[in-house]
């Protein structure tokens, strides 16, 4: 609900939004690093809860200002679309490179990501926070029409 009405709140929600979503992870790095979550104690279920909501309003956010076939966090979506779209399905492949990189980056990441799991839970996390702070400044340009 939070992420509809920052969508429809236009620039401003834009901006808002993905500061705010940056910020969640953040606040889940700063939970994680002193309780150290795992499966045998509560202290995940806060970073659960932190994640789920910055995972939600990301969604509402990408759905209205996300790059098109570029969305990981619908990529059931965008791997139906590279199939039923392909030549074999009898489609013009519109997008294939697009949705194949796509495909790749996430495949790339989740390795990357799980990988960093050995080390604890805090590491992900914090490599998910800083490639979005990077990529903040492209997410919080004015929007051109």
């Amino acid at each position: 609900m939070a992420g509809g009405r920052l969508v429809r709140a236009a620039e401003t929600g834009r901006r808002a939004g993905f500061a705010i979503d940056a910020s969640l992870i953040g606040i889940a790095v700063l939970v994680v690093a002193p309780t150290r979550p795992g499966p045998a104690n509560d202290a995940r279920y806060p970073v659960i809860m932190i994640l789920a909501c910055a995972m939600g309003l990301q969604n509402a956010l990408m759905r209205r200002w996300g790059i098109r076939d570029l969305a990981t966090n619908l990529m059931t979506l965008t791997l139906t679309a590279l199939l039923a779209d392909c030549t074999l399905g009898g489609g013009d492949n519109p997008r294939a490179v697009r949705r194949s990189a796509s495909i790749v980056i996430f495949a790339v990441c989740a390795a990357v990501g799980a990988f960093l799991t050995r080390y604890g839970v805090l590491w992900p996390i914090l490599t998910a926070f800083i490639l979005f702070v990077l990529a903040l400044p492209v997410l919080l340009q004015p929007q051109t029409k």
